[in-house]
């Protein structure tokens, strides 16, 4: 239900904090009436506050700041899986406050600059450019960090980078959070937390202790699973549940450093070639062996039909087997990702099922096959049932490699954060994979049976806008608004100190991280000098209005 800030704050008389007004709407030089047309209302979109009232309450507060500047903002909700259908590309969003989910697979700084900022990851591509950016030369500098493998000559491609999206602000990074989970444990011990994950990790969920007698670990999120295709991992939820299921042949360990998985060895041969050898006596979950075959045909296959992580190996120019278990890649050119994203996030599909999806599938695309049959991998769970709303369980695959250290693994739906945290309390969950709220945390700390974990978050909160929808095409309406997010008031607030301000999608926990961006913080004497500088007006009512339109 959209509701308009301005219309809350002057029905109940509150005031906006840290504002800073010494320079007051309305203090143009241009004549009452001699304005350009009135700019539109803003459309905030924003998940429900059930699902995470942080994220609400930042739309609140920055929509507030904004109402100062003169914009009306409408504040529309919607559930988890409505914001994503409605933010991903071709977008029909004009603003959002979204969370980007941290994860081993985005400490490589390709996993941000391209998919969120690249042209062709923008109006329906394969990414998550949902701001619809497009700006040839910062497209050009990010095709060459990719294509860069020496470390330091590329760090200042990536450097550069951040500085040509700091000054465009296609979005305002709010902040990356820190990661604070709990889990039972007097039912589990030895967690694996890793970086930009916590308790989330693969390898946490494979390799916890269960206590004596324990048998499922049961794990907690405000959300329920929404697709269940090793070619549709658009969410992060998604790309969790799928690597329980499907073997890459790479993972990255819990540091985030690429390790050999469903390969025996990895051979880079030479910047354009890497040579792999498979696993000996690997097989799907319905007893086919895992062949070298199913590894050529994979690749092939998640490109022809531009699934999720399609662009980390589309520079495949050639694959090439060779004996039983070899195959050999050729790239069209160095590759930093390919090592890194592609052969760690890739899954290894079965040939014998998926050759025949879509043509004897009742799907126009094999990205929306929802057979059970999809659900068979190799990897160290195999789907066991999925009761929507209720419980989602995979069991151990016992036949693996590295099988897990329990049987079964049962993903609870939540309503909300409170709901789980109670359910945590109570003993009906193992784990909360999301932080609390900031009066949970200190409920769960004080319980014995509770412990809790954190860790630096790769992932943060923004403000994103659609660069192709106005005003939001306007370069200075984004840097104002820019302004207009009060940042650490959020952190201070709202996180309760759980976060680090941030003006770049890279963590400074991590050495891509370009220190000397443009920063935006607080101020919205600049996000008014940004605006009228601009052109922009205000007329005696504070509401904000176009540059006038020169006459033919």
């Amino acid at each position: 239900m959209p509701h308009s800030r301005r219309a809350l704050i002057k029905a109940s008389g509150i005031t906006a904090v840290g504002l800073g007004l010494s320079g007051c709407i309305g203090d143009s030089d241009t004549d009452d009436g001699d304005h350009g047309e009135p700019v539109e209302d803003i459309e905030l979109s924003v998940t429900t506050a059930d699902f995470d009232p942080l994220r609400h309450e930042m739309a609140l507060l920055t929509s507030a700041q904004w109402e100062e500047l003169g914009f009306t903002v409408d504040i529309e909700t919607y559930s988890l899986a409505a914001f994503i259908d409605k933010i991903l590309p071709p977008s029909e969003i004009h603003a959002a406050v979204d969370l980007w989910t941290g994860g081993v697979e985005r400490i490589d700084p390709h996993q941000w600059l391209t998919n969120l900022y690249h042209s062709s990851h923008s109006g329906g591509g394969s990414g998550f450019n949902y701001t619809q950016y497009e700006n040839p030369e910062y497209d050009q500098l990010a095709d060459a960090q990719r294509a860069t493998l020496d470390v330091e000559a590329r760090r200042e491609l990536v450097f550069e980078c951040q500085e040509i999206i700091a000054e465009d602000q296609p979005a305002t990074i709010i902040c990356h959070p820190t990661m604070v989970m709990p889990y039972n444990s007097d039912r589990w011990s030895n967690p694996v937390v890793s970086v930009g994950e916590g308790l989330r990790s693969f390898w946490n969920l494979l390799e916890i202790e269960p206590a004596a007698g324990v048998t499922e670990f049961r794990y907690g999120y405000p959300a329920d699973a929404e697709r269940l295709n090793p070619l549709e991992q658009g969410t992060a939820t998604g790309r969790r549940l799928m690597r329980q299921l499907f073997d890459p042949l790479m993972r990255q360990d819990a540091e985030g450093e690429p390790i050999p998985w469903a390969a025996e060895e990895v051979e880079i041969v030479d910047d354009e070639t890497i040579s792999v050898t498979l696993r000996d006596g690997m097989t799907f979950h319905d007893g086919e062996p895992v062949t070298i075959d199913d590894v050529y045909f994979s690749y092939n296959y998640h490109v022809e039909h531009n699934a999720t992580f399609a662009d980390l190996i589309e520079g495949v120019d050639n694959m090439s087997i060779e004996g039983e278990n070899g195959i050999v890649f050729e790239l069209d050119q160095p590759d930093a990702v390919f090592l890194f994203g592609g052969m760690t996030q890739t899954p290894i599909i079965p040939q014998h099922i998926w050759e025949n999806v879509p043509d004897e599938a009742d799907v126009d695309e094999p990205i929306d096959w929802r057979d059970e049959q999809a659900r068979i991998g190799s990897g160290p769970f195999k789907f066991l049932e999925w009761r929507r709303g209720e419980v989602l369980r995979f069991e151990a695959f016992e036949d693996h490699f590295q099988p897990p250290t329990y049987e079964v693994f049962s993903y609870v739906p939540g309503s909300d954060t409170g709901a789980l945290s109670r359910a945590l309390e109570q003993g009906n969950i193992d784990m909360l994979a999301r932080t609390p709220s900031v009066d949970a945390i200190p409920q769960l700390e004080a319980l014995d049976h509770i412990t809790m974990t954190t860790t630096e978050n790769t992932g943060f909160y923004q403000v994103g806008y659609n660069t192709q929808v106005a005003p939001f095409d306007d370069r200075a309406v984004r840097r104002a608004l820019a302004y207009a997010v009060p940042k650490q008031e959020i952190v201070d607030t709202l996180l309760d100190g759980h976060g680090i301000v941030s003006h770049s999608p890279i963590t400074s926990a991590l050495p891509w991280n370009n220190p000397d961006v443009k920063q935006f913080n607080l101020d919205l004497d600049a996000a008014r000098d940004e605006l009228s500088n601009a052109g922009y007006t205000w007329d005696d009512d504070g509401q904000i209005h176009y540059p006038v339109e020169p006459e033919d």
